[in-house]
């Protein structure tokens, strides 16, 4: 359910933020990059989906239609991006399994 590259994203962003501190550069670079991959599954991979669901339908439409022209094509994969749940459930996710690390990680230095 939750989303990977949410997940990964905000893990490596805590992560720096904990090892380095939250104002540190290399946790700005991160969180930036958490960001864009955060906007990128939500928004754009979202709209790819509703173009090839649209497409699907206009495919499958017009072979219904019309038998002589039919259009041989592999069906378009739909669902290419998260919702917004699956968004906050990876960034909780990823956040807990970041501070789980770090906590880890400082027991054994």
């Amino acid at each position: 359910m939750p989303s990977c590259h949410s997940a990964l994203v905000s893990a490596l962003a805590f992560a720096v933020g904990i090892t380095d501190g939250f104002d540190a550069p290399y946790a700005m670079v991160a969180v930036g990059l958490g960001l864009i991959v955060l906007v990128d599954a939500i928004t754009l991979r979202r709209e790819a989906g509703e173009h090839a669901r649209l497409l699907n339908r206009i495919i499958g439409h017009l072979n219904t239609v019309n038998d002589e022209d039919r259009i041989e094509a592999k069906r378009l994969e739909e669902r290419l991006g998260h919702s917004f749940r699956e968004m906050v459930a990876g960034v909780v996710f990823g956040a807990f399994v970041a501070y789980v690390v770090c906590a880890i990680w400082d027991f054994w230095k």
